[in-house]
């Protein structure tokens, strides 16, 4: 009788017959799947990503949103900046003085 040893699966990956596969780009998911379990989803977005018809998009430069929109629910949007505050590297910061 064959021995079979689970694999655990590492950060951006899922479950897919027993192997363990990257997430698609924009989309996140835990480790630790067993891939001798049943099959998962990666289906909440990155950080900087949003939600369209089902899908992971990139945020469009000069907006930013966080980690965690679930694209198997309602679609959602990437949000400007405060006042006082500039986008860099995707990331809000705040304005230098003067």
């Amino acid at each position: 009788m064959p021995f079979c040893s689970a694999t655990i699966c590492g950060v951006n990956e899922y479950v897919a017959s027993g192997e363990c596969n990257a997430c698609l780009v924009g989309t996140t998911r835990p480790a630790g799947d067993d891939s001798t379990g049943a099959d998962t989803t990666c289906d909440l977005c990155d950080e900087n990503y949003y939600v369209s018809n089902n899908i992971c998009v990139k945020c469009t430069n000069g907006t930013t949103n966080q980690a965690g929109n679930d694209r198997t629910d309602c679609d959602t949007t990437c949000d400007k900046c405060d006042a006082n505050y500039r986008v860099t590297n995707n990331e809000c910061t705040a304005c230098d003085v003067g």
